[in-house]
């Protein structure tokens, strides 16, 4: 069966539009509530790539009640942290279905699982 690059577009954007976008602002929202974060922006206002989260790692965010960072790149070898960021924070993308993805040391992504 052929498939034109139209049609693969639309079943995509239809896939797209089905899965739960609500999800991700929904996250969105709940992680500038919970964290103070500022910088939280869709990965396609980013690279036009669809269906991620776009966050700022340079705000210099701490982790809520503590003076510990929420991430940081260069962050290795504290019980808390798993690839520079903390454990409450990747717990809490996952209660929405995403997980942290590092893009580089000044932005974090956020995908669906």
């Amino acid at each position: 069966m052929k498939i034109t690059k139209r049609k693969l577009r639309r079943i995509i954007r239809e896939e797209l539009e089905s899965m739960s976008v609500d999800k991700r602002d929904q996250l969105m929202d709940a992680v500038q509530k919970k964290f103070g974060l500022k910088h939280v922006k869709t990965t396609e206002e980013w690279d036009g790539t669809p269906g991620g989260v776009w966050l700022s790692a340079e705000e210099g965010t701490l982790v809520p009640g503590t003076e510990l960072p929420l991430f940081d790149y260069y962050l290795t070898g504290m019980d808390s942290y798993e690839f520079g960021i903390h454990q409450s924070f990747e717990n809490f993308v996952s209660e929405y279905g995403f997980f942290p993805e590092w893009y580089d040391p000044g932005t974090l992504m956020l995908w669906r699982m």
